[in-house]
């Protein structure tokens, strides 16, 4: 795996007009961005590399995706207890919980961002490409906003401005680091907490983090995303 650098995240032009869409219709103005420390500890944990089209999505952090980078590690290996192939990457859960939106482990760098859909009741697993299924999801949000409140109608039926394609530019940060009480961590299960210290190193870095409502608890760092703010 080489080492990743921050600049900005190439994305398709498929998948760069549904995420516009979404962000769009969701009210999404952030310019999207991926920690790259936390991207880096993902990829050597499972010896693996997303795609940019894959992080550009989990950059925008869209919640009726259901997808992002801080949830990788605990639902890959969940989903892997559950019989998923070893050569996925789980990325997210539908809203049933037992159907995992995966990604190749290693893609091929000349084909396109691909989704396989592992189904832990069956064990079967289905596979499209990622912008068919992000074009699903964004008709299935238009759909169910078309028959919601008047605002979420009026949004559906308005366009996407230049300014909603301006806002729009992901990229790998790498964030300066600092004291840990001025940092927090996400985790995918127990929401933002403050770190309060750091255990270790390498392979086996821990942060002990307090969280509002599940109280103190020591992670290992593959399981969260650090955040300055």
């Amino acid at each position: 795996m080489s080492k990743r650098k921050p600049g900005s995240i190439k994305v398709s032009e498929k998948v760069k007009s549904a995420l516009i869409e979404l962000r769009h219709l969701t009210e999404n103005t952030e310019p999207g961005e991926i920690d790259i420390r936390a991207l880096e500890r993902v990829e050597s944990a499972f010896d693996s590399t997303l795609s940019p089209d894959i992080l550009a999505a989990m950059s925008c952090e869209i919640d009726q995706l259901g997808i992002n980078l801080a949830g990788v590690a605990s639902l890959t290996e969940e989903a892997r207890a559950k019989g998923c192939p070893p050569d996925l990457l789980a990325i997210g859960t539908d809203e049933s919980g037992h159907i995992y939106y995966c990604v190749d482990r290693k893609p091929e760098k000349s084909v396109v961002a691909n989704l396989a859909t592992f189904d832990s009741e069956d064990g079967s697993v289905q596979r499209s490409s990622f912008a068919s299924w992000l074009k699903e999801r964004l008709e299935t949000l238009k759909t169910f906003m078309s028959e919601g409140e008047d605002a979420q109608r009026e949004r559906t039926q308005s366009s996407v401005s230049d300014d909603d394609k301006a806002t729009f530019k992901p990229e790998l940060v790498s964030p300066v680091g600092g004291e840990t009480s001025q940092r927090f961590a996400e985790h995918p299960k127990f929401g933002r907490g403050k770190i309060l210290r750091q255990i270790g190193d390498g392979a086996d870095l821990k942060y002990e983090v307090a969280f509002p409502e599940s109280g103190t608890k020591t992670l290992l760092a593959r399981f969260v995303t650090i955040v300055s703010s």
